[in-house]
């Protein structure tokens, strides 16, 4: 009796407190998911004869764009922070890129110091890229994450902001809002080029990846 007793608790266990675990997994167990980096589709034309990653790297985080244009984008590359892995807090400044053609003015865009980027707001295209706005975030060095949105006035956000000398109007494709999931930051942009820069695509992931 004491083993079908041992094997009933077993089945009640099973039917009636599994179901509420694999319910909430998420918050229980480790997801696959989660660990992996997170991107945007990819956004711009078709064309490009050469791939570009810019990338942070570990224990880096995304703070602005650097960037020349003219009538379209023709250079662009990341600048990033490095993170303390003691501290959480954000360290020295460097750059990855730039990539693209040899036309347009240099510029640069970025957070306020203290902030980070977590978020693409828009991205505008024709047949090469346009227009890029990405939204910054106060670096919450306690937790390493993106934190409140960082901004200048109760109704004024900080965006670091990339566009061409000219719109494309109504020939412009719109990329639409897309913000990190939780506990990840902007890390990288990857896409093609030539002569400009034909494409990208927004990647974010946790600081120490």
């Amino acid at each position: 009796m004491k083993k079908v007793k041992s094997l009933l608790t077993y089945t009640v266990f099973s039917v009636l407190v599994l179901p509420i675990l694999v319910a909430l997994g998420g918050a229980l167990l480790p997801s696959v998911a989660s660990a992996a980096e997170w991107s945007t589709p990819t956004f711009g034309g078709s064309g490009g004869t050469r791939s570009y990653n810019l990338d942070c790297g570990r224990e880096s985080v995304m703070v602005g764009l650097m960037y020349k244009s003219g009538s379209w984008l023709d250079e662009i590359g990341v600048i990033c922070r490095k993170v303390n892995d003691r501290t959480g807090s954000l360290g020295e400044e460097f750059t990855k890129g730039p990539v693209g053609g040899v036309g347009g003015s240099p510029r640069i865009s970025k957070c306020v110091p203290g902030g980070v980027i977590g978020s693409l707001l828009d991205a505008q295209w024709g047949n090469f890229l346009n227009h890029v706005v990405l939204g910054c975030y106060e670096w919450d060095a306690s937790r390493k994450r993106p934190g409140r949105i960082q901004k200048v006035a109760p109704s004024i956000n900080i965006q670091v902001l990339v566009k061409a000398g000219s719109k494309c109007g109504l020939l412009c494709n719109f990329s639409g809002r897309f913000v990190c999931p939780s506990g990840k930051a902007a890390k990288a942009l990857r896409g093609k080029y030539g002569g400009y820069i034909d494409s990208t695509r927004f990647v974010c992931d946790a600081w120490d990846q």
